[in-house]
């Protein structure tokens, strides 16, 4: 009776040392997802602490299994501080793919606006405008070099900065061409182009694949 006895408590605490080896393994691969997808370049301090931690957690892991009676409580604690922290770094990034997402939508607006603005504009104004100003619209015209500028950054924080500029001569030369327009010819344009964006899903609340996550 106390040899089965003695079993039966040996057999619990060996369950109760099971390593948590499907967490571990789960959380590998999603650390190994957020590089890939450029979590170390756009928050590297974190990343890296992110990543020292749970080194050391599957060295703790390691530890435990030279135990006769091991205990993985403390690492599952970790784990689970680690997956709080991965959350967390998602949510940052996603913020910061949103306010850029904003500011490409706005990109897009006032370019679409702009080139509209352009168009209707009498001879005489249109002719009067500074070859940088055409300049500009012309990128409008044909993004792509700009994309590609756009996609070789690897923060949003830099491409906030090669955008952001942009965004500020359209708006400046839209707000020079609006007075050359009667009203009822601008809410035409307007309408317009709010109905391409929608069409284009670049509305305001609209994202068009930008994000890292």
């Amino acid at each position: 009776m106390k040899k089965w006895l003695l079993s039966g408590c040996l057999l619990t605490l060996m369950a109760c040392g099971q390593v948590p080896q499907k967490q571990i393994d789960s959380l590998k691969q999603t650390i190994a997802d957020y590089e890939e997808n450029g979590a170390g370049a756009e928050m590297p301090e974190e990343f890296r602490a992110l990543q020292e931690s749970f080194a050391e957690v599957e060295k703790s892991v390691e530890a435990e299994k030279e135990k006769m009676f091991s205990s993985y409580s403390a690492v599952e604690q970790k784990l689970a501080q680690i997956e709080k922290q991965l959350d967390g770094m998602a949510f940052t990034i996603g913020a910061r793919s949103d306010r850029f997402q904003k500011m490409y939508n706005k990109f897009a607006r006032e370019g679409s606006l702009g080139l509209l603005m352009y168009a209707s504009l009498p001879k005489d104004k249109a002719r009067s405008l500074p070859k940088e100003i055409k300049d500009d619209l012309q990128r409008a015209v044909q993004p792509m070099p700009l994309l590609r500028e756009l996609m070789k950054a690897e923060t949003y924080a830099q491409k906030q900065e090669i955008l952001g500029p942009q965004v500020e001569k359209l708006e400046k030369l839209n707000e020079m061409m609006r007075p050359w327009l009667s009203e009822q010819k601008y809410d035409e344009i307007l309408k317009k182009v709010e109905a391409q964006m929608k069409k284009t899903n670049l509305s305001d609340d609209s994202h068009s694949g930008y994000g890292l996550f």
